[in-house]
């Protein structure tokens, strides 16, 4: 495999052909990386690429700030995807990179896009390459009914094989908002729909939201959704599936109608759990598409079912592993991920930081803003911290006003950037609580695993030493 990476101006940045069994190589800032970039906007150790275990070349993104493009396609921070052999990653404005194969490489495997599906283009490739070879045993004269007999085969295992996938993948994929995406990304591909949209309903605000979307522009949500959403509100409270040409379904919508935009076929499925609905999963496409029909209607409430498993799962775990009053993660899950996170960093021999912030003067606003106003403070800070981790960080509530952050692969200088952008979002925020604007500061201390370390508590030992030094200094700083 050769990698040449070039700068916007062409200029060739590296050019060489490593070796990427095993671990792979990275690339990034860092001198500890495979491959050394010294270029603006990347990250120190940036992107991962091996080969795995079944001979698929994958890309690890594990700490770009906006994502990495393959071709133009936008894999998220913290995925592992498998990418073509021969594809232009674009790091980020500046820094491309280009992979090709050897000239004396050769290579047969069809390489699917991403990770998963596992199942789907096997078992397609393997139905398709069965009947080739019964082909090459048959008079031409069947040709046309076996190829029609083929294709309802194939269409039969599609369906099959996504819901299989999407079953592997439940318990394969951690994140909940990865799931939900491949579970979209699966009804796309067996239904051949355009676009695919999972609404949830958010029991404080008394309203259905958007959790996950494939193929939708912000525009197209905007204008879109009043001329669909009269059909979604109707199945929500109902119950009933909506499936069909979409004219089937006139919209009340007084200001855009469905026809006016472009919309042909539309299925619309409610989600589910024990006898509470929970949401809406919505397909459709601006083609009449013959898979968006009642004869589907089976399918896709598999696909409900499935998408509803993920969330019920997801809420399990979050209320066994989360804060109650932050939404953060709670001490326990901290302490587990901690311990994954530092035998990880010692067997790969990568860089682990962690930082622990707290509200300066803290002891004294309960006393001023109630426990109530704590709390909602409390809230508020730990959703500016999450705003700011990468998929593969994790933030923690300890106690009170004590905040702890995981952040994996980062080094000690990326930990006090981190901890230097959050106190200064911090203090230039004012917080709302009751009839008050409340402004507030927090001290960060940060720590670094070291070789003299023994547990992975001596990490938060060491962070808890700076923050105190933090403290000590007058507060609203970063050590």
């Amino acid at each position: 495999m050769k990698i040449s990476i070039t700068d916007k101006q062409g200029n060739v940045l590296y050019e060489g052909s490593p070796k990427l069994t095993d671990d792979g190589i990275t690339i990034g800032t860092s001198p500890d990386a495979g491959i050394r970039i010294t270029k603006m906007g990347i990250a120190s150790e940036q992107i991962r690429l091996r080969f795995n275990s079944e001979g698929d070349l994958t890309l690890h993104d594990i700490q770009s700030p906006f994502g990495t493009k393959v071709d133009g396609k936008t894999i998220k921070p913290g995925f592992i995807t498998v990418i073509p052999e021969e594809c232009i990653i674009e790091m980020s404005e500046d820094v491309f990179v280009t992979l090709s194969k050897e000239a004396s490489v050769t290579s047969e495997k069809n390489y699917s896009e991403t990770f998963f599906p596992y199942f789907l283009a096997r078992n397609e490739t393997y139905v398709r390459e069965a009947f080739d070879d019964i082909r090459t045993k048959i008079p031409r004269d069947y040709y046309y009914a076996l190829s029609s007999l083929e294709g309802e085969l194939v269409g039969k295992i599609r369906e099959l094989s996504a819901v299989l996938d999407i079953s592997y993948a439940i318990n394969a994929i951690a994140s909940f908002s990865r799931l939900l995406d491949f579970t979209l990304e699966m009804s796309l591909a067996v239904t051949g729909a355009e676009r695919a949209l999972v609404l949830l309903f958010n029991e404080d605000l008394n309203r259905l939201e958007p959790a996950a979307d494939m193929n939708f522009s912000q525009k197209d949500i905007n204008r879109e959704m009043r001329a669909i959403w009269p059909i979604i509100k109707k199945t929500f409270e109902t119950g009933t599936a909506a499936i069909g040409p979409a004219r089937n379904f006139p919209s009340d919508s007084p200001s855009t109608t469905l026809a006016e935009t472009g919309i042909e076929s539309i299925a619309v499925l409610p989600l589910q759990e024990f006898s509470a609905i929970i949401g809406v999963l919505y397909i459709d496409s601006k083609q009449l598409s013959p898979l968006l029909t009642v004869k589907s209607e089976q399918l896709l409430k598999v696909f409900a079912s499935q998408a509803t498993t993920a969330i019920t799962r997801a809420k399990l775990l979050h209320e066994a592993t989360a804060d109650p009053v932050t939404g953060a993660a709670n001490q326990t899950f901290l302490m587990r991920r901690l311990a994954e996170e530092y035998h990880r960093a010692i067997r790969h021999e990568t860089p682990l930081c962690v930082l622990l912030g707290e509200i300066d003067g803290f002891s004294s606003m309960e006393r001023i803003y109630g426990q109530a106003g704590v709390k909602r403070l409390l809230k508020n800070i730990a959703a500016i911290i999450a705003g700011e981790m990468r998929i593969h960080d994790l933030a923690a509530r300890t106690r009170n006003d004590l905040m702890a952050i995981i952040l994996p692969e980062t080094p000690l200088e990326g930990a006090k950037t981190v901890a230097e952008k959050l106190r200064k979002t911090i203090a230039n925020t004012r917080f709302r609580v009751g009839d008050s604007s409340v402004g507030l500061t927090m001290s960060f201390g940060t720590a670094i695993l070291l070789k003299s370390a023994k547990k992975p508590s001596d990490l938060l030992t060491m962070a808890s030493k700076s923050l105190e030094r933090a403290k000590e200094l007058g507060g609203n700083r970063v050590i």
